[in-house]
């Protein structure tokens, strides 16, 4: 070969087959990521869409509901807003409801409503289910905290679902005057949970602009499980689990067939390791309690297995004879 002759450095075909798989998975990774949803809500038509009073299907009600001296019908509007879910030993779903009167009952503001007339409703609720709303005040708005229902199902996640309803009736106090009630649900996506929001039907239930029921009964049923961002984030940090303690056993196989000797540095990057593993199972998203499913498969073993690792190379190490050659040579002398 010349002198001049270029030298070529050419890459190995396998290895450049592992760059273009690596290169074609962190491309799978990324279009997966950017098609999924942090969090979703899919609320129903019928509660998504507030009351519109300049609908022309109210003018199928009695006068008694539609005086057309109002600029609405004669409505108690429920406004729901759901705003955290909290999954574990509670199970329990936040939310806060607000009642908008049109009509005879009062007038909606900007984000509260004016009663023109007494109001009272009964709502479920693990705190107050009891709510009065005098006449000629502004409403004000309660929170609200419901039971999930099916909570042992934590025990799946990140695959755990969770389901229930909510209800409440809302009733004339005082001076009787007809009314109808009905009930929105407003859209508002949360982090980890995709959210699935239904009606509840009742017998006295009237469809127009919106579904309105004649004795007062409102509510709505959801069905909730984690989103795909929340479970590639579990899948990623049970995937570091899972290297880590890979890569501890391959040391230590190398250790046994005696390619490596065994030393402090190892050891104490096994005692590392254990604590970590501990840090990132406190770091799952939701802060799931310890002992689910998860836990068994993954990280019990785990510990267990870099437990057994410590032990085992702690042995070898009092085990080693060379760690002080210098004052072996010296005693020798």
């Amino acid at each position: 070969m010349s002198l001049d002759t270029p030298i070529r450095n050419e890459i190995p075909k396998k290895n450049l087959r592992y760059a273009v798989a690596g290169i074609f998975l962190m491309c799978t990774y990324f279009l997966g990521v950017a098609t999924l949803s942090s969090g979703s809500m899919k609320v129903e038509e019928s509660l998504a869409s507030q009351l519109i009073c300049a609908d022309d299907s109210w003018t199928n009600l009695p006068v008694a509901l539609n005086n057309p001296d109002q600029d609405c019908p004669t409505v108690a509007e429920a406004i729901i807003d759901i705003q955290a879910i909290e999954a574990g030993k509670q199970g329990l779903l936040y939310g806060n409801v607000r009642v908008w009167p049109s009509g005879e009952l009062g007038a909606a503001a900007v984000n509260t409503g004016i009663a023109q007339r007494s109001l009272s409703i009964s709502l479920e609720n693990l705190g107050e289910t009891a709510w009065y709303i005098e006449g000629k005040r502004l409403i004000g708005g309660r929170a609200i905290t419901i039971p999930l229902k099916s909570r042992a199902q934590i025990n799946d996640y990140p695959f755990d679902k969770y389901s229930g309803d909510w209800q409440a009736r809302i009733s004339p106090s005082g001076e009787y005057s007809p009314f109808l009630s009905t009930i929105t649900v407003g859209e508002r996506d949360i982090y980890g949970w995709q959210i699935e929001i239904n009606p509840l039907k009742f017998t006295e239930d009237q469809n127009f602009q919106k579904v309105v029921n004649q004795s007062g009964s409102v509510g709505f049923s959801w069905n909730v499980s984690r989103s795909g961002i929340f479970k590639i984030s579990v899948a990623l940090l049970v995937l570091t689990m899972i290297i880590g303690v890979f890569a501890a056993i391959v040391l230590s196989s190398s250790i046994l067939h005696e390619r490596r000797p065994p030393t402090l540095t190892a050891l104490s990057w096994l005692a590392t390791s254990l604590f970590a593993l501990v840090e990132i199972r406190s770091r799952f998203p939701g802060r799931p309690p310890m002992g689910i499913k998860l836990d068994t498969i993954f990280t019990y073993p785990i510990i267990a297995i870099l437990l057994f690792l410590i032990v085992l190379h702690t042995y070898l190490w009092v085990k080693r004879d060379d760690w002080n050659m210098k004052n072996v040579y010296s005693n020798q002398e």
